[in-house]
């Protein structure tokens, strides 16, 4: 059988400790933050570019894909239905 702990009374000053900690541990996440960051290897202007055109030209062929698929399939029901 599982015994019940008794609830553990917090002292007042707990909640004034864990308020002075915030800053320390923000600015703790602000220094890795700027850590990780300058790892990261950035794409050249001519990748961002590049990849930029190669996702336009997908997005316009399925728009059009879409469109025709959605024309044809409309004027199916509307044959269908009367």
């Amino acid at each position: 059988m599982a015994k019940k702990q008794a609830a553990r009374k917090v002292p007042e000053t707990a909640g004034l400790a864990r308020l002075t900690r915030y800053p320390k541990m923000l600015q703790q996440y602000l220094r890795e933050v700027v850590y990780e960051l300058k790892k990261v290897v950035w794409p050249s202007r001519r990748q961002t570019v590049g990849t930029t055109a190669v996702v336009l030209v997908v997005v316009i062929a399925f728009g059009i894909y879409l469109g025709l698929v959605d024309a044809i399939l409309s004027r199916l029901v509307r044959f269908l239905i009367g």
